[in-house]
């Protein structure tokens, strides 16, 4: 479900991170900052987030989920037909 749920936010991602300035009040210094970054790696048309990046603000049972992912299209056992 993450994979389907990332695929479609990359149809529009990166218009509305060019679109939107986004502005948050106390506590939210991180949640700027990724998303600052994210608009970065959308810009220069990365994928891959750099290790330091910041998951402070990420619930806990996200962290896990995204930590513990097969990429499928590296690893042939998570291919459908398998």
């Amino acid at each position: 479900m993450i994979g389907q749920v990332t695929g479609y936010l990359r149809q529009f991602a990166p218009a509305v991170l060019a679109a939107v300035r986004f502005a948050g009040g106390p506590g939210t210094e991180q949640v700027l900052q990724a998303v600052a970054m994210l608009a970065e790696l959308y810009a220069i048309g990365a994928r891959k987030v750099p290790a330091g990046a910041l998951v402070g603000f990420v619930p806990a049972t996200l962290v896990r989920v995204m930590s513990v992912r097969v990429d499928c299209r590296l690893e042939p056992r998570c291919r459908p037909g398998r």
